[in-house]
C-alpha cells in the first residue's frame, strides 16, 4: 500500500525521510500561523493515548517540528494531518 498526500505549500512545508525499517521521520515547518493549533492538537492526541512509542513530535523554534512515526502508525498520523487540515488530500494506491 502506498499513500499519496498533498498540501498547500504556502501553509506548511513537509519533508519525509524513511529512516529505517521501523520508523519514518517527517519534518514539518508551519508557514501559516493559523495551522499551529492543528499541529498542537495532533501532538496532544498522540501524547495522551496509551501507546508510548507510536509518534514522537519534537517542537523547535520557528514553528518547525520533527516527527518520528512508527511505520505501523503512519496511516494514523497522516489521517490526523488531514483531520486538522495540515494536508488537503490523502489517497491510497
Amino acid at each position: 500500500m502506498v499513500i499519496f498526500y498533498d498540501w498547500n505549500k504556502n501553509e506548511i512545508d513537509i519533508q519525509r525521510n524513511e529512516n529505517n525499517e521501523i520508523d519514518i521521520e517527517i519534518f514539518i515547518r508551519i508557514l501559516d500561523p493559523g495551522k499551529i493549533a492543528g499541529m498542537e492538537a495532533i501532538s496532544n492526541y498522540f501524547d495522551e493515548n496509551n501507546i508510548l512509542t507510536d509518534v514522537f513530535i519534537y517542537a523547535y523554534e520557528n514553528q518547525e517540528y520533527k516527527v518520528v512515526v512508527r511505520k505501523d502508525f503512519y496511516v494514523d498520523f497522516m489521517i490526523a494531518l488531514f483531520k486538522y487540515r495540515l494536508i488537503n488530500k490523502i489517497e491510497w494506491v
